[in-house]
């Protein structure tokens, strides 16, 4: 195999596992809260939705990969 081949599966392989270390990381470490508030006025309905991200500083951050 060429050398330049052999640079990119081992570059593939490693932002292979950096992803799946932070993906890791941040589906234990951040929440996504939705609040949606539905009413009628008018006869017609509303919809108003909020969104907020909480991000859990106490999750300790993945090294050493």
């Amino acid at each position: 195999m060429p050398r330049s081949m052999k640079n990119d599966v081992g570059t593939s392989q490693i932002t292979e596992t950096v992803f799946k270390v932070i993906s890791g990381y941040f589906e234990k470490a951040v929440r996504e809260v939705l609040v949606t508030v539905n009413y009628k006025m008018g006869g017609k309905t509303l919809h108003y939705t909020v969104s907020t991200i909480y991000v859990d500083y106490t999750q300790p951050i993945p090294t050493g990969f």
